[in-house]
């Protein structure tokens, strides 16, 4: 079968596991997709103190570039598949409330251990143990991360931000979302804890979606289940393209009086 027009974007979180990427990367290949990180703005620049409502606007200005050259391209139907770890996750649903109409621009979701509903003093405990006294004080400091060639800033006002704006703890709910999403989470997440993620799971206004648990810490290794999981969406991608395409040749058809 044709792979239908499709990208796949990989938004990461603030870990950068390089691991993901790599696996993200190579199952695009094999479907024939174009495959494409996000650049998020300020990444790795020791200036920037991290902010989550930055990742919010550039993933909300990806989305929204990439239909806009789609269209220019005269290939509108071309959908984006986010791939999103980690605070990266929280960064699109965030988007997606803050921006309904963005959702039109997603064919589907994977979320890898979505940091949602997390608390700063487990946070700092368990990512930050030694700069408590820093943090307090206003302080940025530097963030833990898997690509040793940056530096990323981080202090107390980004990480109550997260907290208090957690996309599931708004009063108004996301708008719905039609397209599948899959969760994979590990359930011996230290930092978002499973039954955060059955949380997330419950609210996510959309009617084709399921979560896989694996034997994993916050750091998801079980790479089978995350080819599952999108080999899961690309099987309900194709289906409803394949539908659609159905409906547009039934309606194309001149009706038998009309000919007579």
């Amino acid at each position: 079968m044709r792979s239908p027009p499709l990208r796949l974007l990989f938004c990461h979180g603030l870990g950068a596991a390089k691991t993901d990427a790599q696996l993200m990367g190579q199952w695009a290949r094999q479907k024939q997709i174009e495959f494409q990180i996000i650049q998020y703005q300020n990444y790795g620049d020791p200036s920037n103190v991290w902010a989550v409502n930055q990742w919010v606007r550039d993933i909300g200005v990806e989305l929204a570039r990439d239909q806009n050259a789609a269209v220019a391209a005269n290939n509108p139907s071309r959908g984006t598949v986010a791939a999103c770890a980690s605070a990266g996750a929280q960064a699109l649903l965030r988007a997606l409330w803050h921006s309904p109409l963005l959702a039109q621009h997603l064919a589907g979701l994977l979320l890898l251990s979505p940091g949602v509903c997390m608390e700063v003093p487990n946070y700092v405990q368990r990512v930050l143990p030694d700069q408590w006294d820093a943090l307090r004080a206003g302080l940025p400091v530097d963030h833990p991360s898997a690509d040793r060639t940056i530096q990323l800033r981080i202090n107390m006002d980004s990480l109550k931000d997260y907290e208090r704006n957690c996309v599931i703890r708004r009063d108004s709910p996301l708008a719905p979302l039609h397209f599948p999403i899959r969760i994979v989470h590990g359930l011996y997440d230290k930092l978002v804890p499973i039954e955060n993620c059955v949380e997330l799971l419950q609210r996510l206004p959309a009617h084709d979606k399921a979560m896989h648990v694996v034997p994993c810490g916050h750091v998801i290794t079980d790479t089978t289940t995350m080819l599952f999981a999108l080999d899961s969406l690309w099987a309900q991608i194709c289906r409803r393209r394949e539908e659609e395409n159905a409906a547009e040749r039934q309606n194309a058809k001149v009706p038998e009086a009309i000919l007579r």
